[in-house]
């Protein structure tokens, strides 16, 4: 690996890079020119709506949006519900004051304990894999 100099064709600008290649890249990515003029405070979307019963407060410097909780649909009959002593009993452990897993864990305990899942909290993602 050899640190090289070397021009920009496109705008004369000097480069220095570590490069296993004998040739230098072709183009330099300007991130100057890249950058939105507004910076950090650029909204694209002038308009935007909020659901119902949400309401929007003006701060010096910011704004508020304060959007309630999703109504909760009661489960449904053939929704699964685990109890803890259909646990095996190395999981029963970490559930000693509970009775029955929640509605996610139910629905997800068969992967959760027997197969890798990877969980993305945010996005309520879940990449599972056996």
């Amino acid at each position: 690996m050899a640190f090289r100099q070397g021009t920009d064709p496109g705008s004369g600008s000097t480069i220095f890079a570590w490069t296993d290649a004998a040739v230098l890249p072709r183009t330099l990515l300007d991130l100057e020119n890249l950058k939105f003029a507004q910076g950090g405070h650029l909204k694209s979307n002038r308009t935007t709506t909020v659901p119902e019963g949400a309401w929007r407060t003006q701060k010096k410097g910011y704004e508020e949006v304060h959007v309630p909780a999703a109504k909760v649909p009661p489960p449904s009959a053939d929704e699964p519900v685990v109890y803890i002593k259909d646990l095996p009993d190395w999981a029963r452990a970490a559930f000693a004051k509970t009775e029955k897993l929640n509605r996610v864990q139910s629905v997800l305990h068969k992967t959760g304990t027997f197969a890798t899942i990877q969980t993305c909290v945010p996005c309520a993602f879940v990449y599972a894999s056996n």
